[in-house]
């Protein structure tokens, strides 16, 4: 439903920075939804969508929540929006407030304490142990000592309760990372720290929709590509009937109303291993591609509408993310460029970087910045050597690196989306940015 009587229905989302907004806003626009997006960011990625009708700037929700709180309750009461969409953490402070949000307009959320359950990583390991669900073997430390009796085992994860993207988790390999870690992490201990085995095995994400505990809509992808910051540059549908399963019972024993996604291992037997909850709508584009638009089904519920399950077990489909793939290109190139002043400041045959630009030495090591970049051979000769002695690394090495990396073997399918890794990988330091000129524009701007 897209309209309530004759006029669209109105949704109000809560930021338009992260990717997982991005992707909302593009699956809304396209059912026939009137979008406005409030965020800090004058510049921020679902400015420049067109299904964005319209921006509205506010305080920082990481820094002034009580402030991003009054600007979107102030929004609500100057226009008329149907339902207000927690596109990310914000669902947080929805939850909190959600009596004072419900007169203004319509949000599917659960009560606060059971929000809490899962935004918590402590509380995400409590409802895996009560259904008896399969996760790594897990620790929840809340004093130094604990801590360190935990993590005689390595290589672990420990991760404070409350975290996204990254912020909050760290791996331990040695003495040294678990000094660094505790340091890191003795001010959260109070609210516990859990610490986890590492489990071998590809990276799945599944989202789903509930109505008071029943599931109306599922879709699972696994992480075929790594992008920036653990992220899915390339992800795959895939069927997951036992992930499936199991966010159904989690949904039905919590009573869960609104969006929910969690991220798994599937170890080598096969089986998932729970290893991280958002209670929200995560990135919902690979779900799209199979023609399931949750943040649609999300909307609906919102309203009050009482749906069946919608189903679709297609599996196979590529989805990859632009933005992405230029940040993991970029920083690519930043890493070649860091290892060539540094061989510069430090070469022996000269005492000045400008003069060792000549040298064989030095320029062994940018033909493999340049082989890097533009997907090439590179030769090995001698040059290579004092490389490879001062700083770990030579151009075979890297060519070798280069002919198995999956974004080599995946041109083709970057091509489709309008980012050729070639030309990417040199957009940074170029005026010009050529990535975004080859882009093909009838590809972007159906995803805008």
């Amino acid at each position: 439903m897209t309209s309530r009587g004759e006029a669209p229905v109105r949704v109000l989302m809560s930021e338009g920075s992260s990717l997982s907004a991005r992707e909302s806003l593009t699956a809304l626009g396209r059912a026939g939804y009137e979008v406005e997006v409030v965020d800090a960011n004058p510049l921020c990625l679902a400015r420049f969508s067109k299904y964005c009708r319209q921006l509205h700037i506010g305080p920082r929700f990481g820094l002034d929540p009580a402030g991003y709180l009054e600007r979107v309750i102030s929004i609500l009461r100057d226009a008329r929006f149907d339902v207000l969409f927690p596109a990310h953490e914000q669902a947080f402070l929805f939850a909190r407030f959600k009596d004072r949000l419900s007169k203004l307009t319509l949000l599917a959320l659960p009560s606060f304490d059971t929000f809490l359950r899962l935004q918590s990583k402590v509380g995400f390991a409590g409802v895996l142990r009560e259904l008896a669900l399969p996760s790594p073997p897990t620790v929840v430390a809340r004093d130094e000592i604990a801590l360190r009796e935990a993590a005689r085992e390595r290589p672990i994860y420990m991760k404070t309760a409350f975290g996204t993207a990254g912020h909050g988790l760290f791996c331990v390999r040695s003495d040294d990372d678990l000094e660094r870690t505790i340091e890191n992490v003795r001010a959260h201990l109070s609210e516990g720290v859990v610490v986890q085995e590492v489990v071998q095995g590809p990276l799945e994400r599944m989202q789903a929709v509930f109505d008071t505990g029943r599931m109306v809509g599922f879709h699972a992808n696994r992480q075929v590509v790594e992008g920036v910051s653990g992220g899915d540059l390339v992800k795959e549908s895939v069927p997951a009937l036992l992930a499936r399963e199991h966010m159904e019972r989690i949904g039905r024993h919590l009573m869960w109303h609104g969006g929910l996604s969690i991220d798994y291992i599937v170890d080598r037997r096969g089986e998932p291993n729970y290893i991280d909850s958002n209670p929200r709508l995560a990135e919902t584009g690979n779900a799209l591609a199979v023609g399931l638009n949750l943040p649609e089904l999300l909307v609906r519920i919102s309203m009050g509408e009482k749906l069946t399950e919608f189903r679709n077990d297609t599996t196979g489909v590529c989805s990859f993310m632009g933005i992405q793939a230029l940040l993991v290109a970029a920083g690519c190139f930043r890493q070649w460029n860091r290892r060539i002043d540094a061989f510069a400041e430090r070469c022996a045959c000269s005492d000045t970087a400008r003069s060792c630009r000549g040298c064989a030495h030095y320029q062994a090591l940018t033909l493999g910045a340049v082989g890097f970049s533009h997907g090439g051979r590179v030769r090995s000769d001698a040059a290579a050597r004092p490389v490879r002695e001062e700083f770990g690394v030579s151009t075979a090495s890297c060519q070798g690196r280069i002919r198995r990396s999956p974004l080599n073997t995946r041109d083709r399918r970057m091509a489709a989306i309008g980012v050729r890794r070639e030309k990417a990988a040199l957009s940074s330091g170029c005026k010009a940015h050529p990535a975004i000129r080859s882009s093909r524009k009838q590809l972007e701007q159906s995803w805008r």
